[in-house]
């Protein structure tokens, strides 16, 4: 299921149609395709963007009742067509999340991987993180009791307040933090993938042949870097790349960083492809 928000209409709609990359972007939770448009007016008008959006975000017909895990949100990214051009699948957060678990459900299918702060918490069950995925199971006990329905608002502060977003929690609009709240029924739901069999720590292996980006922030909490780490140690020749000042919404806050950052990693596979010709 295929998804645009407007800016990304807009890039489409200049879209060559041949011969130019494809950029598939996931947004995170509690968000929505909106997020990516501060990053979409910085990139050439000759690429295709998609941006999917996650079950349950602007779907009145989505059942919470229903069987929920990581093949449901995997269904819902369209493969880009097939062909040459590069075609790269970046995510945020939970976004993040369910980008590598649809590389690793579908190898082949994209040539690059982005990763901003994926929510890969599973990894913290392997050795020597035993103190960070304490500390993160045990906030996580502590959202996930947030269930009366007069208490989303402390849910979705909480949220915020363990990405380290103080600030931007404190200059939401009452609307947005109302929005916001109205999400954490989701973000709840999405807690279960963390420890998702597709994204187990041993199936990573599968993204050996696949270029790898993962995207952090300067000023981002530690845990994600715990994360990190691990996911390095288990895709050795991922890149990191670090964002000076950036938080865990540093595609919001440094969208012509991250931007820049596309166009030359587009511009290497781009020239990888033409050297195998």
């Amino acid at each position: 299921m295929m998804s645009t928000s407007p800016a990304a209409d807009a890039v489409e709609a200049r879209a060559s149609g041949h011969g130019a990359p494809h950029l598939t972007l996931v947004h995170g939770s509690a968000g929505g395709v909106a997020q990516w448009d501060a990053l979409i007016a910085h990139l050439p008008g000759a690429w295709h963007v998609h941006t999917p959006r996650l079950a349950g975000y602007d779907d009145a017909l989505f059942d919470f009742d229903a069987p929920y895990g990581a093949q449901v949100e995997v269904a819902r990214i369209a493969p880009p067509p097939h062909g040459t051009d590069p075609r790269v699948l970046m995510g945020h957060s939970m976004g993040g999340l369910v980008s590598a678990a649809t590389c690793l459900a579908h190898p082949g299918r994209y040539s690059a991987l982005v990763l901003i702060e994926p929510v890969l918490f599973g990894l913290l069950s392997q050795p020597g993180a035993a103190a960070v995925h304490q500390d993160v199971r045990s906030f996580m006990r502590y959202f996930t009791s947030l269930q009366d329905p007069t208490r989303q608002l402390d849910a979705a502060r909480a949220m915020f307040h363990f990405w380290k977003l103080y600030d931007d929690w404190d200059a939401q609009s009452p609307a947005r933090r109302e929005q916001a709240a109205r999400c954490m029924r989701k973000v709840r739901l999405e807690c279960r993938l963390f420890d998702d069999p597709a994204v187990h720590a041993d199936r990573l292996s599968v993204l050996g042949g696949l270029p790898v980006v993962w995207v952090t922030g300067s000023a981002s909490p530690s845990h994600i870097r715990s994360v990190q780490r691990i996911f390095c140690e288990r895709v050795p020749h991922t890149e990191v790349i670090e964002i000076a000042g950036g938080g865990h919404l540093c595609h919001l806050s440094h969208p012509g960083e991250l931007a820049a950052l596309l166009v030359q990693l587009i511009g290497r596979l781009q020239n990888k492809q033409r050297a195998e010709a």
